[in-house]
């Protein structure tokens, strides 16, 4: 009898969440740089979705490789059960900070650094990849924090998509990638990496 395969990558449909694929984008021209502007909230929610309860993350050349993953609750060494690696250019990176420091999240952070920074929480430290490792690239994220639980919703609008949306067509498809529900605590370290990452990430060409 053939073993089942466990699915740590789930896939869920949600009603609602947007029209489509397409939302409207806006071009701003500063100096020699395009930058598009979108609203991620019309955007469906992503159908697949992740349970991780550690981080890491891992900076090379372009890429910022966000890792979540699921700690084994039974066994020794602490190792994974499995794995997720989201590849984020450095310009996704810088969106995603500007993002957040923007509207009322700043106070969101500041109120969460306060109640759970005692508690310690840092990045995992991986140091292998478990077998059940999955890369997803994505370039756009949303994130929402309640007490204790947090959740990005991750999308990725490919190289064709974003040279049109730059020529001025004025919408732009995304695709949803994932969903990663995720304690707290384990987004304010990530957060805090990718902040210090920040002034050494290559500039947008």
């Amino acid at each position: 009898m053939s073993k089942k395969k466990r699915q740590h990558l789930q896939r869920f449909r949600q009603p609602g969440g947007g029209d489509g694929n397409i939302v409207p984008a806006q071009r701003a021209d500063v100096g020699s740089t395009v930058t598009i502007g979108i609203d991620l909230s019309k955007l469906p929610v992503p159908e697949r979705r992740y349970v991780a309860d550690v981080a890491s993350v891992v900076a090379t050349d372009d890429i910022v490789h966000l890792l979540f993953g699921q700690a084994q609750v039974i066994g020794n060494g602490g190792k994974l059960r499995s794995m997720l690696d989201i590849h984020v250019p450095a310009q996704g990176i810088r969106h995603f900070l500007q993002s957040i420091e923007s509207h009322t999240m700043p106070e969101t952070l500041t109120s969460l650094r306060a109640k759970l920074g005692q508690e310690g929480r840092g990045l995992y430290e991986i140091t292998e990849e478990p077998k059940e490792t999955f890369s997803l690239p994505v370039n756009m994220i949303a994130v929402a924090i309640s007490s204790r639980e947090a959740c990005l919703d991750m999308y990725y609008a490919d190289t064709f998509v974003m040279s049109r949306a730059v020529q001025g067509v004025g919408r732009l498809t995304a695709d949803p990638v994932v969903r990663i529900s995720l304690p707290s605590a384990v987004l304010l370290a990530v957060i805090a990496k990718l902040e210090s990452l920040r002034d050494s990430l290559p500039e947008n060409i």
